[in-house]
């Protein structure tokens, strides 16, 4: 991509080398672009070639990135069903986002307290003390 007038537009094909390049999947790109500003930094999939200061400048910025997810569909919908389609898709994902945290802490529990595949962290921690306390008694 290349930053001109204020805009960012995409060069596919420019021979010329670039000062940063940022490699992930689109995917990650967009639920780190949805997620940037509450939890800030790049993602661990990412790869960094180049310069790591503008590296950095990049993450600060899209740490600040607030777009208005309504645009797009006001301007493909108009100005009465856009912003309720816009409103629908949020809560839709919002709703898919606490079901999928109430899957995975279902599924922790029932690896660690039903089937007991897993040791619960508490278990873990109380071993690890008798460990350390073995150790010390035998030193």
């Amino acid at each position: 991509m290349r930053v001109a007038d204020g805009r960012i537009r995409p060069v596919p094909d420019d021979p010329s080398p670039a000062d940063l390049a940022l490699s992930f999947e689109p995917s990650a790109l967009v639920a780190w672009l949805a997620k940037a500003r509450t939890d800030g930094g790049l993602p661990s999939s990412v790869r960094i070639e180049g310069d790591l200061e503008l590296a950095r400048v990049v993450e600060r910025a899209v740490s600040e990135f607030d777009p208005d997810w309504e645009m797009p569909f006001v301007d493909t919908f108009g100005s009465t069903l856009g912003p309720q389609l816009a409103r629908g898709i949020a809560g839709t994902v919002a709703w898919g986002r606490r079901q999928a945290a109430e899957f995975v802490a279902s599924a922790a529990e029932f690896a660690t307290e039903e089937s007991q595949v897993v040791a619960a962290r508490s278990e873990i921690d109380e071993f690890n003390d008798e460990v350390d306390r073995l150790r010390d008694d035998v030193e």
